[in-house]
């Protein structure tokens, strides 16, 4: 194994997941990548409201990544990349990889 991709959403369960995907990064001597996904609101309401612009977003996520990564480098010994990116998971995923996506 060379690389562990983590998707990870920031929830509680997701902070698990990437406690546990460290300890196995470590073990298998794998590098680790963090990856975020998030969908962009699209408006549907007539009435004005303001909305957080789409650079606003990426940089709120991109600074969520690295302070997951900074907690995993404090803690687990670990110095895991981070990427995030707006879009569906799966496909994002799999691009991040470097894989195309299965057709169904």
């Amino acid at each position: 194994m060379k690389t562990l991709l983590v998707p990870t959403d920031f929830s509680p369960a997701g902070r698990n997941a990437t406690d546990y995907a460290a300890a196995l990064a470590r073990h298998f001597s794998a590098k680790l990548v963090l990856f975020h996904a998030y969908m962009v609101p699209t408006p549907v309401s007539e009435v004005p409201y303001a909305m957080a612009t789409v650079e606003d977003l990426q940089q709120q996520h991109e600074a969520d990544i690295r302070k997951e990564a900074n907690y995993l480098s404090k803690n687990t010994a670990s110095r895991p990349n981070g990427s995030c990116g707006s879009g569906w998971l799966p496909m994002k995923c799999a691009n991040c990889a470097g894989k195309r996506m299965p057709t169904w």
